[in-house]
């Protein structure tokens, strides 16, 4: 008789130790390259590192305010750096991995399966590939959907009124995050009612605290949505709808086409890597094998309410475009079932590290592809050079000009970024958010764009052409970059402390 594959054997606490190491490498090799002095935040950062010069109730109709708070009290101690933007990101995600850790072995996987399934989080494509310059406010939310699930599981096995809390404040870091995280909370209370021994649990007088927890610390925000819900029903029709002269059915269906279409994309390529290191997978069809325990079949259930849910929402409402990075609420816990679909004899020594090799590859090549980006010469090998425009040296020319601590506007969100990393004394204004600066006093206030402004704008002076050279690479010709940079008068719509 052949002898057993040996397998991975740990305790639930080097598990959790395991998992976290993972994830505090992933934003370390993701976090480096961003660092250098040469790299630039894209425009989603730049929007929260504008956003982080105050701290206030919101800053735009369009995304909850958590991250921005979260970005503000970091920069408190780092000052507005590239750590300061960057930290509270990996930080989220950390948090994110060691929930799902524990949200795995509360529903019956032994330590090396829920390293597995934290770990392959990693590997979903808007986690693994674009989180790192495309997304913000969404990561808070990765934290709050496993933390949410594996409260809400410990609720129903212990009943303790610390988790019915515990349920409650991350349900309250989820809304406060982004408006679509509402679905997994509810999809999951919909798979519950399913389940006798979870429906007790919804039904017991504690879960009013649970309910009271977000409602008392979301209401703020949600008083000032509901003031500017105007605004926030125009920019989820612009948003959410591309087509509003087409008939309500055929929006819906190609939103439905778009949903589909996004959830795969979104799921690789965790699902396929996983189903290629775990080929027993593609042979689970029986009913039994998604359900082995009561708990694991509530994560199959809530899986499924999500995608409803939002399926619904999308046919009432006509919506006709569904990207990849709107599936975090419906798709984002799907690696942990898949995992959790195996059993313990599964993972052996083999299987896992190859696993473990494949997904430490994939984000190494990621950022080391992000790290080269600087040396590139010329499009289209350098597909995102605007990460390394030199915005440094056009600092040195603005504080040079006498703007080091003026209020500027800039002409678009990544600029703005990168200039209050750069200019830390001047007050930055940019499009999209509103932030208070107060009065102008004596500051000089300049619109810094890299179009041309209109001429006849009220209250604008002249306008100066900065003319920037890019540092030479290692290959290809010297690059420049124009910027222009109109001076305004204080009495100037442009000049206003909002």
């Amino acid at each position: 008789m052949s002898p057993q594959p040996s397998t991975f054997q740990l305790t639930t606490r080097q598990g959790l130790v395991f998992a976290a190491l993972a994830w505090a490498a992933f934003g370390f090799v993701h976090m480096l390259p961003r660092l250098l002095p040469s790299s630039l935040m894209g425009a989603a950062d730049g929007l929260s590192m504008v956003a982080a010069q105050q701290l206030q109730l919101a800053y735009q109709v369009g995304q909850p305010p958590l991250y921005d708070w979260a970005v503000w009290a970091v920069q408190q101690v780092t000052g507005p750096t590239a750590l300061g933007i960057y930290l509270p990101k990996y930080l989220f995600c950390l948090a994110a991995g060691i929930y799902a850790y524990l949200g795995a072995v509360a529903i019956g996987a032994v330590a090396i399966q829920a390293v597995v399934a934290s770990v392959a989080l990693m590997l979903l494509f808007n986690v693994g590939m674009t989180i790192h310059d495309l997304s913000t406010h969404s990561v808070p939310m990765l934290a709050a959907i496993p933390a949410t699930f594996y409260h809400f599981v410990r609720v129903v096995q212990t009943g303790r009124t610390l988790h019915y809390a515990a349920l409650g404040l991350a349900i309250a870091v989820g809304t406060l995050s982004k408006y679509g995280f509402l679905i997994f909370p509810a999809a999951l209370f919909i798979a519950a009612s399913f389940d006798a021994s979870a429906r007790a649990r919804l039904v017991n007088a504690r879960f009013l605290l649970t309910l009271l927890i977000p409602v008392v610390l979301v209401l703020p925000f949600a008083s000032w949505v509901y003031a500017n819900r105007d605004a926030l029903g125009a920019r989820a029709a612009r948003t959410l709808i591309a087509g509003e002269s087409r008939s309500h059915l055929i929006r819906a269906l190609d939103g439905l086409k778009d949903m589909a279409g996004s959830y795969l994309v979104y799921a690789s390529p965790a699902v396929p890597i996983l189903w290629a290191v775990w080929p027993r997978l593609l042979t689970l069809r029986s009913r039994a094998d998604f359900g082995r325990t009561d708990l694991h079949a509530l994560l199959w259930r809530t899986l499924a309410a999500t995608a409803l849910l939002m399926a619904a929402g999308i046919a009432l409402a006509g919506l006709d475009t569904m990207r990849s990075r709107y599936m975090h609420a419906i798709a984002f816990m799907l690696p942990v079932g898949v995992v959790a679909l195996l059993v313990a004899t599964d993972f052996t020594r083999r299987r896992v590290v190859i696993f473990l090799a494949i997904a430490a590859g994939l984000q190494i090549v990621t950022a080391v592809s992000r790290g080269i980006i600087p040396f590139a010469p010329v499009r289209p090998f350098c597909r995102s050079c605007e990460v390394i425009e030199p915005v440094a040296l056009l600092a040195d020319r603005l504080t040079a000009e006498g703007f080091a601590k003026a209020r500027i506007h800039a002409g678009d969100h990544q600029l703005a970024g990168n200039l209050r990393r750069f200019l830390p004394e001047a007050q930055i204004t940019t499009g999209l958010i509103t932030v208070h600066h107060g009065p102008l006093g004596t500051r000089r206030c300049a619109l810094v764009t890299e179009r041309e402004p209109p001429a006849a704008e009220p209250g604008s002076g002249r306008t100066k052409r900065l003319d920037v050279d890019w540092p030479r690479g290692w290959l290809g010709p010297a690059r420049q970059t124009t910027w222009f940079v109109t001076e305004y008068e204080p009495t100037s719509p442009r000049c206003r402390s909002d």
